[in-house]
């Protein structure tokens, strides 16, 4: 009985460990949109990808923003500037989903960003661009 008290104990006590030195990011990989793709104002911008861990997924966070800066901050503008977070789990984890392109904001380059977190707060970063134009641009 206490061979298997302290075969537990050493297991768990391993386990422990793992996470403590786990410094390895994970991975991500953006398999849509495409880098450079045009998005009709008003469409959906349709996007998926794929998460891996060595240890344990946590968090991903989707960010879109403006990849321009305007030149005087005193120009009202309609940029879209969205963030919102999905729960992850596992050592891998596939996002497939889409947004609604807003129909008022200003057409130009934006920028898809992807933050991924594991559970010991090793975080990755990866992005991409597009572009918001209107319908008559096709």
């Amino acid at each position: 009985m206490k061979a298997l008290f302290y075969i537990s104990l050493t297991i768990l006590f391993l386990g422990c460990k793992k996470a403590e030195s786990d410094s390895q990011k994970p991975f991500i990989t953006i398999l849509k949109p495409a880098n450079h793709a045009n998005i009709s104002l008003g469409n959906n911008l349709l996007y998926e990808i794929e998460l891996k861990d060595d240890y344990q997924l946590e968090e991903c966070r989707i960010k879109i923003q403006s990849a321009t800066i305007p030149m005087f901050k005193n120009i009202e503008s309609n940029l879209w500037d969205t963030t919102f977070v999905k729960s992850v789990s596992g050592i891998e984890a596939y996002i497939k989903d889409q947004l609604l392109v807003p129909s008022i904001i200003d057409s130009g380059r934006y920028l898809f960003m992807i933050y991924c977190k594991d559970k010991t707060g090793n975080e990755e970063f990866t992005a991409r661009d597009f572009k918001v134009i209107t319908a008559k641009q096709n």
